[in-house]
């Protein structure tokens, strides 16, 4: 059966068949190619129904074999008048339950100019599904019901090619918009374009309409970056004293939040704080006139409050404080004399070298879904004035869209930087003895606010609720824990009821992220470097705990026993490790990829006691992530000096698109 047509008025206006830069999209007639991208001719001529052998972490194999449409394929038929996205014509897609996974639609073969060889190209869709949501899965992961694909037809690498943006169709409820990008080899001229259905459809048939699909070069986008806070520690000139510090990228200037707290009396250096690694002043931007430059203010806490103003010193290279009555610079007793708990909060604001204001900013950054929904199967005893507050073991996981459920600490570790949205409600057996009763938000093991409720509301003469909410700014890598905490004038544990009590989802936890990050500049260096702290082992289910920074421009390791890196953006990254061995079994050093269970490949291999090193590349989307694991239990070496020669270490650099 042909694939047909659906007609009638528009949904959404747009651009019919739009796409790439100077309106050039291959998937339409453009230099002759056999494409329609966004049907207007009243015909879906260029389209057909295929399949593929299989699907491996969301990369088809084999070449696309056109099949029939229609019974247990893939199939397009007319719809009511009404249904189309866009213009006058879409395209509609069904696909069968059970019936539908490796196969999908293609366009035809198209041909690329010369010009975008060797270069990123863009695609884009409009889709809005039309039958039950509840059986099609959207989550923007390897869950995802259906992928996009690109298939290099021929060239020395003719075969299928997972693009940026392959689980990108994550809206569904109303009309949603798909793109990503692909790199193009310099030896391939012809393409073909494709939907597939990565996993079936869980109980009926899944119904899909389609318009203005295209695929051109990649429009640049300029503009300023600014960027997440991210935590240093910082370096200063002066000792007895502690320091915390944050910095972010604002366009071609840094700003960096200090706060230092003295331990006791400083007693050797100066009081002077040197700038984050890896960045230095562009002195070139400055009115560096009697080597200073005011860069933001600086106070110091305590009965003798005490404010300044920050300078940058271009003869000592670093930050010092200068009181704003006095042409002094604050010292060990300017202006007053520091001793034991005094801090001081210094903040500024500088311009950096090889930083402009105005760059190329990716179009892609991780903007899946983030969302976890859980509840307690069966009852929980929650004591009487416990210290700490009683963990909720939350074991019944409803919806985890990135599989970042703890389910030995009963926490939740964030995959994304973002605005967050932490709620639920708890009902627990009541004896009419009110108290203090509430629960207890831990971010990072430490608390993260309190939702209290001394007299909840009565569900019945032996149950109460109690609701709870929070909404935090999280970074990805910090974990959200829920506790219970109750000091009822009965002096008695309290049940904290589950679903086996019979009323539904009473005891839960849901998660929601509001916001991403900020865009990511496409010039913007992303690079990793860790060691292992402490000497330790790895397996097949226990990966290499690279947990001590030297570097990580975004934030984008999560330490501990399932390791791993998270892309920030997409791209090809370079993967190099040293792991010395302290003992046992040969073993080869895998990398798992969106998985803490199968290798995606092998990076080197090690004896008893040799050292394992090795090096690799490989294509990430924004929000993928990597781990590295071992064949065999294997303890490796590890210290808390970064500088120790026979540590374990990892690099991870992106040197490309």
């Amino acid at each position: 059966m042909p694939l047909t047509k659906v007609a009638s008025s528009m949904l959404a206006s747009g651009a019919s068949g739009s796409g790439g830069s100077a309106g050039k999209n291959y998937i339409s007639s453009y230099n002759g190619n056999p494409c329609n991208g966004d049907f207007e001719s009243g015909s879906i001529s260029g389209w057909s129904v295929f399949s593929v052998s299989s699907i491996t972490n969301g990369l088809p194999s084999g070449a696309p074999t056109t099949i029939v449409a229609g019974g247990s394929n893939p199939d397009i038929t007319l719809v009511s008048p009404g249904s189309q996205l866009a213009g006058q014509y879409s395209l509609q897609a069904s696909f069968p339950t059970s019936t539908s996974t490796n196969k999908g639609f293609i366009t035809e073969v198209f041909t690329i100019d010369a010009q975008d060889r060797a270069q990123v190209l863009t695609f884009g869709f409009h889709y809005q599904l039309t039958s039950s949501a509840s059986n099609v899965n959207f989550s923007g992961t390897s869950s995802n019901t259906f992928i996009v694909s690109v298939y290099a037809v021929n060239g020395s690498n003719a075969g299928w090619i997972q693009p940026a943006g392959a689980y990108g169709m994550t809206q569904s409820s109303g009309a949603g918009f798909a793109t990503g990008t692909f790199q193009t080899y310099s030896d391939t001229t012809q393409y073909r374009f494709a939907i597939l259905c990565f996993n079936n459809p869980t109980t009926t048939s899944a119904t899909i309409t389609f318009d203005d699909f295209s695929v051109g070069p990649t429009v640049v986008i300029n503009g300023t970056p600014v960027t997440d806070w991210q935590t240093f520690t910082p370096t200063v000139g002066f000792n007895n004293a502690t320091h915390l510090g944050k910095y972010r990228r604002v366009g071609d200037s840094v700003e960096v939040s200090i706060q230092t707290t003295f331990t006791a009396a400083p007693t050797t250096g100066t009081l002077s704080w040197n700038m984050p690694t890896g960045l230095s002043v562009d002195t070139s931007k400055i009115d560096n006139s009697n080597n200073r430059y005011v860069g933001g203010v600086a106070y110091g806490a305590g009965s003798q409050q005490a404010i300044g103003n920050t300078y940058y010193s271009t003869t000592s290279n670093a930050w010092g404080i200068q009181g704003i009555s006095t042409t002094s610079s604050f010292s060990f007793v300017v202006p007053i004399t520091w001793t034991t708990g005094n801090t001081i909060n210094l903040f500024y604001r500088i311009p950096v070298q090889g930083w402009s204001s105005n760059v190329q900013i990716s179009s892609d950054t991780d903007t899946r879904v983030v969302a976890f929904r859980a509840t307690r199967a069966t009852a929980q005893s929650m004591p009487h004035n416990p210290s700490p507050s009683t963990t909720i073991q939350f074991d019944s996981i409803k919806y985890d869209s990135h599989s970042s459920w703890d389910s030995t600490n009963f926490l939740y570790r964030v995959p994304v930087s973002g605005v967050y949205e932490i709620y639920g409600e708890l009902l627990l057996t009541f004896g009419g003895n009110f108290g203090e009763m509430r629960a207890d938000l831990l971010i990072d093991g430490s608390n993260g606010g309190l939702a209290q409720n001394n007299r909840p509301s009565v569900g019945g003469s032996t149950n109460l609720g109690l609701t709870y909410g929070f909404q935090r700014y999280l970074n990805a890598g910090q974990t959200i824990q829920i506790r219970f905490f109750q000091n009822n004038t009965g002096s008695g544990s309290l049940n904290l009821l589950g679903d086996s009590a019979g009323f539904g989802d009473v005891s839960s936890l849901y998660i929601n992220r509001l916001s991403g990050p900020s865009v990511i500049a496409a010039s913007e260096t992303v690079a990793a470097s860790y060691s292992a702290s402490t000497s330790a082992s790895s397996s097949t289910s226990q990966a290499i705990n690279f947990d001590l920074k030297e570097y990580d421009t975004h934030n984008a390791v999560t330490p501990g026993v399932n390791w791993r890196y998270t892309a920030p953006v997409s791209g090809t990254y370079l993967v190099s490790i040293y792991v010395n061995a302290t003992a046992g079994t040969p073993s080869y050093f895998n990398i798992y990829k969106n998985s803490t269970s199968t290798i995606y490949k092998s990076i080197g291999y090690a004896t008893t006691t040799t050292v394992g090193s090795g090096a690799t590349s490989l294509k990430l989307n924004a929000g993928d992530y990597i781990g590295i694991y071992t064949s065999a239990s294997f303890p490796y070496f590890g210290n808390a000096s970064l500088n120790t020669q026979n540590t374990s270490h990892i690099t991870i650099i992106r040197t490309g698109n």
